[in-house]
């Protein structure tokens, strides 16, 4: 169930999934990724589309964003109810 929709400065696609519907199946969210077609065009169907990152708290949606240079991305995790442990991560580097 893709939520969250973020694009870096090579035109991939970041993709985030809802968490499995209830949380005693152990599963969290997942960050996926389409990589952009090559050859110059980013009209065509994805090269590939690859699990970039798990989120392992049943109990949190991700969302994400990249800053403005399109290198970094950020990650947070809310909680339903305001628990005090939202989170944000940040992820740079090739």
């Amino acid at each position: 169930m893709p939520d969250n929709l973020a694009l870096d400065k090579n035109g991939n696609l970041y993709i985030t999934e809802d968490p499995a519907t209830a949380p005693s199946t152990g599963r969290g969210a997942d960050i996926w990724v389409a990589v952009a077609p090559s050859g110059g065009s980013n009209h065509g169907p994805a090269a590939s589309v690859v699990r970039f990152a798990s989120l392992t708290d049943c109990n949190a949606e991700p969302g994400i964003y990249f800053d403005r240079s399109g290198s970094t991305l950020y990650v947070h995790a809310q909680h339903r109810g305001g628990n005090g442990q939202d989170k944000a991560v940040a992820i740079s580097g090739q």
